[in-house]
Protein backbone atom coordinates (compact mmCIF):
# COMPACT_ATOMS: atom_id res chain seq x y z
CA UNK A 1 0.00 0.00 0.00
CA UNK A 2 1.55 3.31 -1.01
CA UNK A 3 1.08 6.66 0.71
CA UNK A 4 -1.36 7.84 -1.96
CA UNK A 5 -3.85 5.09 -1.10
CA UNK A 6 -3.43 4.91 2.70
CA UNK A 7 -6.48 6.20 4.53
CA UNK A 8 -6.47 6.47 8.30
CA UNK A 9 -9.78 6.46 10.13
CA UNK A 10 -9.92 8.21 13.50
CA UNK A 11 -13.06 7.07 15.30
CA UNK A 12 -14.37 8.56 18.53
CA UNK A 13 -17.21 10.27 20.32
CA UNK A 14 -18.00 13.11 22.68
CA UNK A 15 -20.46 13.23 25.56
CA UNK A 16 -22.80 16.18 26.01
CA UNK A 17 -25.09 17.41 28.79
CA UNK A 18 -23.18 15.51 31.49
CA UNK A 19 -23.33 12.24 29.58
CA UNK A 20 -27.01 12.42 28.64
CA UNK A 21 -26.15 12.47 24.93
CA UNK A 22 -23.35 11.04 22.80
CA UNK A 23 -22.32 11.90 19.28
CA UNK A 24 -19.84 9.87 17.28
CA UNK A 25 -17.50 11.03 14.58
CA UNK A 26 -15.01 9.69 12.08
CA UNK A 27 -12.21 11.66 10.50
CA UNK A 28 -10.57 10.05 7.48
CA UNK A 29 -7.13 11.39 6.57
CA UNK A 30 -4.46 10.57 4.05
CA UNK A 31 -1.01 9.37 5.16
CA UNK A 32 0.06 12.97 5.75
CA UNK A 33 -2.83 13.77 8.09
CA UNK A 34 -4.74 15.81 5.52
CA UNK A 35 -8.52 15.42 5.99
CA UNK A 36 -10.26 13.49 3.25
CA UNK A 37 -13.69 12.98 4.82
CA UNK A 38 -15.56 13.65 8.06
CA UNK A 39 -18.80 12.11 9.26
CA UNK A 40 -20.82 12.54 12.43
CA UNK A 41 -23.80 10.76 13.91
CA UNK A 42 -26.95 12.31 15.24
CA UNK A 43 -27.05 12.53 19.04
CA UNK A 44 -27.68 9.25 20.85
CA UNK A 45 -29.73 9.88 24.00
CA UNK A 46 -30.21 6.75 26.11
CA UNK A 47 -33.18 6.90 28.45
CA UNK A 48 -32.94 6.24 32.19
CA UNK A 49 -34.54 2.83 31.59
CA UNK A 50 -32.01 1.96 28.88
CA UNK A 51 -29.17 3.00 31.17
CA UNK A 52 -30.55 0.71 33.86
CA UNK A 53 -31.14 -2.24 31.55
CA UNK A 54 -27.81 -2.00 29.70
CA UNK A 55 -25.67 -1.20 32.75
CA UNK A 56 -21.96 -1.56 31.99
CA UNK A 57 -22.71 -2.86 28.49
CA UNK A 58 -24.32 0.43 27.42
CA UNK A 59 -21.22 2.30 26.22
CA UNK A 60 -19.72 -0.63 24.24
CA UNK A 61 -23.16 -1.11 22.63
CA UNK A 62 -23.46 2.59 21.76
CA UNK A 63 -19.86 2.74 20.50
CA UNK A 64 -20.27 -0.31 18.26
CA UNK A 65 -23.88 -0.46 17.11
CA UNK A 66 -24.97 3.18 17.15
CA UNK A 67 -21.75 5.08 16.40
CA UNK A 68 -18.88 3.02 14.96
CA UNK A 69 -20.52 0.64 12.51
CA UNK A 70 -22.97 3.23 11.11
CA UNK A 71 -20.13 5.72 10.61
CA UNK A 72 -18.03 3.14 8.77
CA UNK A 73 -20.96 2.27 6.54
CA UNK A 74 -21.54 5.94 5.73
CA UNK A 75 -18.02 6.99 4.71
CA UNK A 76 -17.19 7.04 1.02
CA UNK A 77 -13.41 6.96 1.60
CA UNK A 78 -12.93 3.59 3.26
CA UNK A 79 -10.09 3.61 5.80
CA UNK A 80 -7.11 1.26 5.48
CA UNK A 81 -6.62 1.35 9.26
CA UNK A 82 -8.94 2.56 12.03
CA UNK A 83 -7.57 4.10 15.21
CA UNK A 84 -9.59 4.56 18.39
CA UNK A 85 -8.67 5.81 21.84
CA UNK A 86 -11.13 3.72 23.80
CA UNK A 87 -11.43 -0.05 23.93
CA UNK A 88 -15.24 0.22 23.88
CA UNK A 89 -14.83 0.40 20.10
CA UNK A 90 -13.22 -3.05 19.85
CA UNK A 91 -16.66 -4.53 19.10
CA UNK A 92 -16.58 -2.69 15.77
CA UNK A 93 -13.64 -4.85 14.66
CA UNK A 94 -15.78 -7.98 14.94
CA UNK A 95 -18.16 -6.58 12.32
CA UNK A 96 -15.68 -5.26 9.76
CA UNK A 97 -12.67 -6.42 7.76
CA UNK A 98 -10.58 -3.29 8.35
CA UNK A 99 -7.87 -3.49 11.03
CA UNK A 100 -8.81 -1.48 14.12
CA UNK A 101 -6.38 -0.48 16.87
CA UNK A 102 -6.65 1.16 20.24
CA UNK A 103 -4.04 3.88 20.43
CA UNK A 104 -2.79 5.24 23.73
CA UNK A 105 -0.26 7.96 24.30
CA UNK A 106 2.58 7.09 26.69
CA UNK A 107 3.19 9.53 29.50
CA UNK A 108 6.03 11.91 28.67
CA UNK A 109 8.22 10.44 31.40
CA UNK A 110 7.55 6.78 30.46
CA UNK A 111 10.38 4.53 29.40
CA UNK A 112 9.41 3.10 25.98
CA UNK A 113 11.43 -0.09 26.54
CA UNK A 114 9.66 -0.95 29.82
CA UNK A 115 6.32 0.02 28.28
CA UNK A 116 7.10 -2.30 25.36
CA UNK A 117 7.49 -5.28 27.71
CA UNK A 118 4.24 -4.50 29.52
CA UNK A 119 2.21 -3.88 26.36
CA UNK A 120 3.59 -6.80 24.35
CA UNK A 121 2.00 -9.06 26.95
CA UNK A 122 -1.36 -7.47 26.09
CA UNK A 123 -0.81 -7.79 22.34
CA UNK A 124 0.13 -4.13 21.95
CA UNK A 125 3.27 -2.54 20.64
CA UNK A 126 5.02 0.70 21.50
CA UNK A 127 5.78 3.00 18.58
CA UNK A 128 8.37 5.72 18.88
CA UNK A 129 8.76 8.45 16.31
CA UNK A 130 11.88 9.80 14.66
CA UNK A 131 10.04 13.14 14.63
CA UNK A 132 10.05 13.20 18.46
CA UNK A 133 6.30 12.81 18.91
CA UNK A 134 5.21 11.29 22.20
CA UNK A 135 5.43 7.49 21.98
CA UNK A 136 2.19 5.58 21.53
CA UNK A 137 0.98 2.08 22.28
CA UNK A 138 -1.05 0.43 19.53
CA UNK A 139 -3.15 -2.60 20.48
CA UNK A 140 -5.21 -4.76 18.09
CA UNK A 141 -8.42 -6.56 19.01
CA UNK A 142 -7.52 -9.77 20.84
CA UNK A 143 -9.25 -11.83 18.12
CA UNK A 144 -7.14 -10.17 15.41
CA UNK A 145 -3.51 -10.12 16.63
CA UNK A 146 -2.17 -10.48 13.06
CA UNK A 147 -3.52 -6.99 12.28
CA UNK A 148 -0.51 -5.52 14.07
CA UNK A 149 2.15 -7.24 11.97
CA UNK A 150 0.14 -6.47 8.82
CA UNK A 151 -0.14 -2.75 9.59
CA UNK A 152 3.10 -2.10 11.48
CA UNK A 153 5.07 -0.86 8.43
CA UNK A 154 2.31 1.63 7.52
CA UNK A 155 1.85 2.85 11.09
CA UNK A 156 5.61 3.25 11.58
CA UNK A 157 6.00 5.26 8.38
CA UNK A 158 2.99 7.47 9.09
CA UNK A 159 3.96 8.05 12.75
CA UNK A 160 7.38 9.24 11.65
CA UNK A 161 5.60 11.90 9.58
CA UNK A 162 2.61 12.99 11.68
CA UNK A 163 1.60 12.97 15.33
CA UNK A 164 -1.16 10.36 15.44
CA UNK A 165 -2.66 11.96 18.55
CA UNK A 166 -3.37 15.27 16.83
CA UNK A 167 -6.17 14.07 14.48
CA UNK A 168 -8.11 12.92 17.55
CA UNK A 169 -8.02 16.52 18.80
CA UNK A 170 -9.40 17.72 15.45
CA UNK A 171 -12.06 15.01 15.59
CA UNK A 172 -13.17 16.06 19.07
CA UNK A 173 -13.37 19.72 18.04
CA UNK A 174 -15.34 18.81 14.90
CA UNK A 175 -17.84 16.68 16.85
CA UNK A 176 -18.32 19.51 19.35
CA UNK A 177 -18.80 22.02 16.52
CA UNK A 178 -21.40 19.81 14.86
CA UNK A 179 -23.22 19.36 18.17
CA UNK A 180 -23.10 23.00 19.25
CA UNK A 181 -24.39 24.12 15.85
CA UNK A 182 -27.10 21.43 15.84
CA UNK A 183 -25.94 19.92 12.57
CA UNK A 184 -27.88 16.76 11.66
CA UNK A 185 -30.56 17.41 14.25
CA UNK A 186 -34.19 17.39 13.31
Amino acid sequence: MDNNTVRLGFLGHAAFRNGEAFRGGMLITDANGKPVEFRSTTPVKPSALQRTLYGDSMMPHIATELLGVPLLKSVQEKPSIILVRDEIYFGVRLQIETPLFRMQQLAANSNPSSAYTKNSQNGGEVFTSTANYTSIVVTPHQSHPADLSLCKPILTEVFNRIDLNEPFERLEHAITYVHDNKVLEE
